[in-house]
């Protein structure tokens, strides 16, 4: 049993990530003298996010996960976990309502590139 903790740091062309790993869960047990290692792993992420394209569009994405999976060898692994994501960004979206009127006038919607975006990545 051990207790992994990781740096986080996403890079796009508009978008930023930095943040920190927790996995206070990590179980693993060696089998057929180390051969194969199955493994359970549970924890979480926090993530700071930040456009590099415009002013004021930050916010944050929090994440837990559990995975359940073996190590064959020292270069497979085979892993299938579950989680589960919230994020706190600010947003000017209109309501349903007034978001189905203006489309009704015939107004577009903002490109995805104005808007804030995220993103998960596997543990």
């Amino acid at each position: 049993m051990k207790f992994l903790l990781e740096g986080l740091v996403g890079l796009s062309d508009r978008v930023r990530a930095y943040g920190i790993g927790m996995y206070p869960i990590d179980v693993a047990y060696p089998l057929r003298g180390g051969a194969v290692t199955p493994y359970l792993v549970a924890g979480g992420t926090l993530r700071w996010l930040d456009r590099s394209d415009t002013d004021g569009e930050v916010g944050g994405l929090a994440t837990i996960r559990a995975a359940v999976g073996a190590r064959v060898g020292r270069h497979l692994v085979v892993e299938l976990g579950v989680g589960c994501s919230c994020s706190a960004v600010p947003t000017t979206a209109p309501s349903c309502s007034r978001c189905r009127a203006t489309t009704r006038a015939g107004a577009r919607p903002a490109h995805p590139d104005r808007m804030v975006a995220g993103a998960s990545s596997p543990g």
